[in-house]
């Protein structure tokens, strides 16, 4: 009793805190990128270091994670708490591939992330279910967007429009809104809105779709940057707090940047980053 008690107090402290706050990203059609959006992008992705990005092939990275209570329970297969922890993550960027080494109370989470697939691994044995398969690659993407921040944007597929200004954690912002075609995962489309600091010119926070998982169509997340950290003449955020945004906000989880490695060369070259077995297993997924 007291138990439940206990959840039903932390569900109205959500609603009270977080509830009344969602703006849904909007779903109109783009037919062309605005110019107005295109330079405040760029404005932002010199403030991050866009001169030195350009030197970059591949990154090693290493992050801890801590989870909010009710949010990862809305949208378990894409959370996977279990085994999220702490994260050692791998990208190449001339490929698109992507790496993970997930650890937590489960044991260990392994995905290969390329263009056109993705492969799971349990504790060393191959997953096979598609929820899983596609919350890993859903995953992957959009982790790759969070630590890239504005750089991510330059790709394929976007395409840009001016939103009306925010206020972000007490900084006044700019917001654009980026159309992505395909999205993160196996979606056709995804959305972002990224609020960029009238000041700084840096990335306060990006809001997205999550369209990858059928179940989670209408999903969004935002993650707001808390803090950064300069490796290779690029400013990277440090430290995310991301939440859930539906009809209620929920805090999802929190992560900070460990360890970030600019052009150390790629994971299936120094297996011992992933493990002796599953640095064989990404050398096979290859």
């Amino acid at each position: 009793m007291a138990l439940h008690v206990f959840r039903l107090l932390l569900l109205c402290g959500a609603l009270l805190c977080g509830g009344c706050a969602s703006t849904q990203i909007p779903r109109g059609a783009l037919a062309e990128s605005d110019p107005d959006a295109i330079a405040r992008l760029t404005a932002s992705q010199r403030a991050h270091g866009s001169a030195a990005f350009g030197t970059v092939r591949d990154l090693n990275v290493r992050y801890a994670e801590s989870w909010g209570a009710l949010g990862p329970r809305l949208h378990s297969a894409i959370a996977d708490r279990r085994y999220r922890r702490e994260s050692d993550e791998a990208l190449d960027l001339n490929t698109r591939t992507t790496l993970q080494l997930h650890k937590g109370p489960g044991g260990r989470k392994f995905v290969f992330r390329g263009p056109d697939r993705v492969t799971v691994w349990y504790n060393g044995q191959a997953e096979n279910r598609e929820e899983a398969k596609r919350a890993a690659a859903l995953n992957a993407d959009t982790y790759k967007l969070f630590l890239l921040g504005p750089h991510y944007f330059q790709r394929g597929g976007v395409t840009l429009s001016s939103l009306p200004p925010a206020t972000v954690e007490g900084h006044k912002c700019d917001r654009v809104l980026a159309v992505l075609q395909p999205g993160f995962g196996f979606a056709e489309e995804d959305r972002a809105v990224l609020s960029i600091d009238r000041a700084s010119d840096r990335l306060r926070r990006v809001q997205v779709t999550v369209r990858g998982l059928s179940k989670t169509k209408n999903t969004e997340l935002d993650v707001t940057f808390a803090d950064w950290a300069s490796r290779g003449g690029v400013i990277w955020p440090a430290r995310y707090q991301e939440r859930a945004r539906g009809m209620l906000t929920l805090a999802t989880r929190e992560w900070r940047l460990l360890d970030l490695k600019v052009n150390r060369g790629f994971a299936p070259q120094q297996p011992e980053l992933m493990g002796e077995v599953l640095g064989e297993a990404a050398q096979r997924a290859r």
